[in-house]
């Protein structure tokens, strides 16, 4: 696992991606910006994480897999 200090991806909308919360503990992942980068909440406190290049983050292997392994749907709002 990579620790991203700060994150500049746009995702593959057209506006700046909604910052992400953390609502419960967990890993959870960032489909805006294609899964590349995901999230730990623990405590209501948040770790940013990022996959190595060519991965994405798997919510079922809980570890950055091929990203075109993982099923990272971009949410329709």
């Amino acid at each position: 696992m990579v620790v991203v200090a700060g994150v500049a991806a746009y995702g593959q909308g057209m506006d700046q991606p909604p910052t992400f919360e953390c609502h419960e503990d967990g890993y959870f992942p960032d489909y805006f910006r294609s899964c590349y980068v995901y999230y730990k909440c623990y405590q209501g406190t948040k770790t940013t994480y990022g996959c190595e290049e060519g991965k994405a983050y798997d919510v079922m292997a809980n570890d950055c897999l091929p990203a075109d392994a993982v099923s990272c749907p971009y949410p329709v709002q």
